[in-house]
This record gives C-alpha cells, structure tokens and sequence, in this order.
C-alpha cells in the first residue's frame, strides 16, 4: 500500500494508504516480447548492412535515393538471407513495387549485382577506375549506357568515336538513333557497312542504340558489336536463317572465315555494348529476341522467350509507376518465373543448323553430266556384249546414257522446285 499524508481538521496529520497498481505477469511477459523483437529485428538490420556494405555503398554513391521507390536493398537482403520476420515488416512500409520473390531475389544477388559498378585501383595493365556495369539506373530503369551516366569506359569509348552522338535526354533519344535499313529475309543478312547517319551541322553522326522494337537495326548493331564495331569492315559474322524456322536469325561466322580469338572476344570487349558486358553471349535467346520478337530454348517451339520483357530491360515502358531496367525484365516475366528461366533466357544459346545453300538448280545441266556419267557406266557395263556383238553393244551403251540423263534431270527438276 502507498502512504500519502495530508491535514486533518484540527492540525494533524492524516495519512491514507493508496493502493499499488497492480501489473499482470501477462503484461510483463508482452512488455518483454516486444523489447525482445526489437532488439532481434535491429540485430537482423545491423547484420544485413554489415554484411552487405559493399552494396549499401554502391547504392547510395551512385544515386540509388532517386530509385528507391523500386527496389529496396534491405527488404531484398532480408528475403535472401532469410529474415522473413524483417521482410513481412518492410513490406507493410515500403511500395508493391518493391517486393520480389524468392527466385528473383535469387537471380538478383547471385548474379546482377555481381556486375555491381564499383571503385578500382589502376594498375600498370588497365588505367581505368572503375569495374562492373551495373548502376542503380540500370537495375530500375534501362540497361542502355548515356554518356551522363559516369561510365568511364563508356566515355572514353565516346570520345574516341566523334561520329558516334547522343542527346541529352537519354539514350532512347528519338532524334539521335542508330539506324539500319531492312534486309532481304533471304539465307544471309549482312549489315556491314549500311548504317544510316544523320547531319548535324554538315557533319555525317550515328547513334549508339537502335529504337526498341526496330530489330533491323538491332541486328545491324548486334553485327558491329560481333565484328568488333561499326567502323570495322571485315565480316567475321552473318546472320544465318535456321533451317527449321526462317523467322529465326542468329549470328553464325561468316563462310570462309576463320575465327580467332581475338575476333572471338570482339564481341565482349565493346563498352557500348551492354549485353556482352554483362557476359550474354551473342547467341543468348535474349539476343535472338531483338531480331526477331521471338526465340527457342533447346529446340522446343513451346519455351518462348518474353517479348515485354525483354522491351522492359532497355527501358521501353519505364514510368513513375513501372520500372524498367533489369527489375522491368524481371517482373515483366511475372511472379511464377523461376531462377532457371532468367539464366536460360540470358546465359543460353540459340542452336539450331543454319540452313545451306540451295544445290545448283539445272536440270539440263544435270542431265548432260547424266549422260556422261552413263556413257562411262554403259561402256563398262557393254565391254563383254560389244566383244562378242559390236551392234547389241552399242545399243547397250546408248540406252545407259539415255537412262542416265534422264534420271538426273527427275532429280535436279526435283531439288529446284
């Protein structure tokens, strides 16, 4: 009990006993389940930020503030590491757009953020300062370098090719597009040396990316990027038509050609060229997507790859409430996607067998080789009748030529229909 004291009546003290507030044991126990969950949900955040530090550092210097409302690093750390009690909490604060699952935030951390643009210190063999592609840009809205981006290689690559321009806005400028004029859609397409400029100021330029959606001129860059760049005349490279689909091209060594490794490796060391940086080979089905809207895994008509999707990694349909960039193609593959499918739509190849040129298709031709190919059968064959009756054994011969001829002018007649 608690004693208070007062004045009575005549000049005493009156002391009165209040009673103590009583605190229920199940109120204690609540009062310490919270305090306990604090403490292990602060411990989860400090161990996430420790452990991740390099990313937390790559985020904020280089802007990722701006693209917060996209992508979280701590909400995808807790789901990676398996903090779900941190994660269901972040998830009642932070914007839908935020949240991925499991398979994505497997994709994302074993594979993208490894490409992390990061500080380096130069050394005797490579002056450069920097390592990795990706930024926080390129995770939330396009893939596609802009020389304002602070890309070191990118940069030099720009200022070492004055022809090569973009606009201010961003590199899906409409007015500073690389474009290519339409091929035949015949066995080989070959976009060396067709690339269209545009004149500023009486000076010939070209863009650095096609408009997404144009695969003519997305298979004329893709070229140049396998060849070594636009300014390189020599075709190591063609597209070849598949002989199972002729929607399908893919990029095949040009015939009579012999490649080498330097001509191999051309193909990864453009800094423009983004997908060959990030490691996607140029047989990649994401590659086969830009030439033609669609590609097989494997042979198998029914493993499309997704056409959105891929629009969504250059960024095409990027908005205050879509991202785009790497998190556009991944939600553009939708939430039952699983880590397989994005390595297999990236880091495969397109196989199939380029379709050949057709046989020589002369039937009169054929027929007279035919003939002597039967007048040797028939004079083999009639040597022992022409000894013993010299008239039967030039009747011999003559119908091996005529029987000869004809066949082979059935089967050319045949091929060239």
């Amino acid at each position: 009990m608690q004693s208070g004291t007062g004045h009575a009546a005549g000049g005493g003290e009156l002391t009165i006993d209040l009673p103590k507030p009583k605190v229920s044991w199940l109120s204690r126990v609540a009062s310490g389940l919270v305090i306990a969950l604090v403490i292990y949900l602060s411990l989860q955040f400090l161990q996430i930020r420790l452990t991740n530090r390099l990313a937390y550092d790559w985020w904020r210097t280089n802007d990722g503030a701006t693209y917060s409302k996209y992508f979280s690093l701590t909400l995808t750390y807790s789901l990676y590491e398996g903090s779900s009690l941190l994660y269901g909490l972040l998830s009642l604060f932070l914007p839908a757009t935020n949240r991925l699952n499991q398979a994505a935030v497997a994709f994302l951390t074993g594979n993208l953020l490894s490409h992390m643009r990061l500080p380096r210190q130069p050394d005797a063999t490579d002056k450069t300062t920097q390592m990795g592609i990706l930024t926080p840009k390129q995770l939330c809205q396009t893939i596609l370098l802009h020389k304002g981006d602070g890309d070191e290689s990118f940069n030099a690559w720009l200022k070492d090719h004055p022809s090569r321009m973009q606009g201010e806005v961003g590199p899906l400028d409409a007015n500073f597009e690389l474009t290519f004029p339409a091929q035949p859609d015949e066995l080989t397409k070959d976009y060396t040396g067709k690339a269209q400029s545009f004149v500023i100021k009486g000076l010939h330029y070209y863009g650095v990316y096609p408009r997404a959606g144009d695969y003519e001129s997305w298979k004329g860059c893709l070229q140049a990027w396998a060849n070594g760049g636009l300014d390189k005349q020599k075709v190591n490279y063609v597209w070849r038509q598949s002989a199972q689909n002729k929607s399908i091209y893919v990029l095949v060594p040009n015939d009579g050609v012999i490649i080498d490794k330097d001509a191999a490796a051309a193909w990864y060391d453009q800094p423009d060229n983004v997908f060959g940086r990030y490691g996607i080979n140029m047989k990649s089905p994401l590659i086969t997507f830009y030439t033609t809207g669609k590609a097989f895994l494997d042979g198998v008509p029914g493993n499309l790859v997704d056409g959105p999707a891929l629009e969504n990694l250059i960024g095409l349909n990027f908005s205050p409430s879509d991202a785009g960039g790497w998190l556009g193609f991944i939600n553009g593959r939708g939430s039952h996607a699983g880590v397989d499918e994005y390595y297999n739509e990236l880091y495969k190849s397109v196989d199939f067998s380029p379709a050949l040129p057709k046989p020589e298709c002369n039937p009169t031709k054929a027929a007279a080789l035919g003939s002597l190919s039967g007048l040797f059968t028939g004079v083999a064959g009639s040597a022992i009748i022409f000894a013993e009756n010299p008239l039967l054994g030039l009747f011999a011969v003559g119908f091996a030529v005529a029987g000869a001829a004809f066949d082979a002018y059935t089967k050319a007649s045949a091929r060239c229909s």
